[in-house]
């Protein structure tokens, strides 16, 4: 399960970026890298509309919590 806060949300809906691209990131065969991040935190990236698409997420424990998007 994929949850989204709403700061993600807003900066997803600046940037036109959807919840499915989002999510198509996410997906453990798709990102082109995951690296670590601050405090814990994933982030996943791929190429996006020839722009690096970076999501921020942190794993919980039954669910994917998406902190944003840059």
């Amino acid at each position: 399960k994929v949850t989204f806060i709403p700061h993600a949300l807003d900066r997803m809906k600046k940037r036109g970026i959807t919840e499915k691209i989002v999510i198509e990131t996410l997906n453990f065969k798709e990102p082109e890298k995951v690296v670590k991040g601050y405090g814990g935190r994933k982030i996943a990236q791929k190429m996006f509309n020839d722009k690096l698409l970076r999501v921020i997420y942190e794993e919980k424990e039954d669910k994917l919590e998406v902190i944003k998007r840059i």
